[in-house]
C-alpha cells in the first residue's frame, strides 16, 4: 500500500509518496514556502498529484505547532502565522479520499528516531527540532508524551530571560534565543545597530537580511572571533534550554536536530557545559547529547513515522 507525506515546514515543504509495507520512500518533490497558507496548500496539492498515487491508502501531516492535532487544524505556528485555524486534514482527507492525520514536527520526529535512528535503543529521550523553530518531542518510558492536543513539548515557549527578542509572541523566549529563525533575526538586528563590527559577517552572508547560524558557523571555523562569540552565547542558551527539560524529565539522551546536526563540531562542547551547569547535577551528568541520526531526511521519516504510530 502507499501513503502521502507532508511535512509542512517554515522555509520548505516537502510531498512524498510511502511505501507502508516496507517503510520507504518511493517519491518526493520539494518546494519553498510561497508565504501564505492558500497558495502553500495548491502547491502542496500539485506535488501531490505529481506522485501519482490512484488511491492512497492515508495521508500523514507533520507541521509545527501551535495546532490541534486531535481535530486536525493548525493554528497559525510562529513561521507560519498565516495557517490560523487551517483544517488540514479535512483539506487532505477530502482532496485525497482517505483518511489524514496531523502531528506535531517534533513529536513525529521524536518517533522517525525512535523507530529508524539514534533512539531505536533508547525509550526515555528528547528529539529538540533545532531548525527554523525550536520544539521537543518526549518520549518517557517507551512512550510518546503527546498532551491533550499534540502539543506536548513545546519548549521553545518558556522564557529564559526578563527581556530580549520575541519568539512567538513572547520576549525572552527560548524560541527567540535558540531556533534558526530566532538566531537569524538576533544577528540581523545586531547587524544594523553595529553594521562595522559585523562588516565580515554581513560580507560572507551577502547582506544584512541573508545572515544566519551558517553564516556564523562558517566564520567560527576560519577562526573569527565574533562568530566564535556568537556560538558561545547560543550554545549557553541551548544548554540552559536543555537543562529545564533535563530537570523535569530525566532523559537518557537528547537528540538535536538540523542546526547541530550541521554544527556539532562548534556546539558540542558548550552546550554540554552550559547544560550540566544549569542541570541537577545527578541527572545532568546521566545524559548523552547527540545529532539526530536522520538529518535532513527528518521530514520524510517523520510522515511515515506518524503513519507507521498511527496505523499500528
Amino acid at each position: 500500500m502507499t501513503a502521502i507525506g507532508i511535512d509542512v515546514g517554515g522555509t520548505k515543504c516537502v510531498v512524498s509518496a510511502i511505501d507502508t509495507e516496507s517503510w520507504t520512500v518511493l517519491d518526493t518533490h520539494r518546494f519553498e514556502n510561497p508565504g501564505n497558507h492558500k497558495d502553500y496548500i495548491q502547491l502542496i496539492k500539485e506535488k501531490i498529484n505529481l506522485l501519482n498515487i490512484a488511491d492512497p491508502e492515508s495521508v500523514a501531516i507533520s507541521c509545527g505547532s501551535p495546532m490541534d492535532a486531535k481535530k486536525g487544524i493548525v493554528m497559525a505556528p510562529a513561521h507560519l502565522p498565516d495557517w490560523d485555524n487551517v483544517p488540514v486534514t479535512d483539506i487532505f482527507s477530502d482532496y485525497c479520499r482517505c483518511p489524514a492525520y496531523l502531528m506535531n514536527d517534533a513529536n513525529a520526529g521524536a518517533l522517525a528516531e525512535y523507530y529508524w535512528g539514534a533512539a531505536k535503543d533508547c525509550s526515555d529521550f528528547i528529539f529538540i527540532t533545532f531548525g527554523t523553530g525550536f520544539g521537543a518531542g518526549i518520549f518517557c518510558d517507551g512512550r510518546l508524551i503527546e498532551g491533550k492536543t499534540g502539543m506536548a513539548g513545546e519548549i521553545g515557549h518558556v522564557k529564559i530571560k526578563d527581556s530580549g527578542p520575541v519568539g512567538y509572541g513572547k520576549a525572552g523566549s527560548i524560541e527567540a534565543f535558540c531556533s534558526g529563525g530566532g538566531i537569524a533575526s538576533m544577528l540581523q538586528e545586531y547587524a544594523k545597530d553595529n553594521p562595522q563590527e559585523m562588516e565580515s559577517m554581513i560580507e560572507e552572508a551577502g547582506s544584512i537580511e541573508q545572515l544566519s547560524c551558517k553564516t556564523i558557523a562558517d566564520l567560527a571555523r576560519l577562526n573569527d572571533k565574533l562568530a566564535k562569540q556568537f556560538i558561545k552565547e547560543i550554545a549557553h542558551n541551548v544548554g540552559e534550554a536543555l537543562s529545564i527539560l533535563i530537570d523535569i524529565l530525566n532523559p537518557e539522551r537528547i537528540l538535536l536536530g538540523s542546526i547541530y546536526c550541521r554544527t556539532s563540531d562548534l556546539l558540542f562542547k558548550p552546550i554540554l557545559m552550559s547544560m550540566k551547569a544549569h542541570s541537577v547535577p545527578v541527572m545532568g551528568e546521566n545524559v548523552s547529547i547527540m545529532p539526530a541520526q536522520l538529518g535532513e531526511e527528518i521530514g520524510n521519516y517523520a510522515c511515515m513515522a506518524i503513519l507507521r504510530w498511527k496505523t499500528s
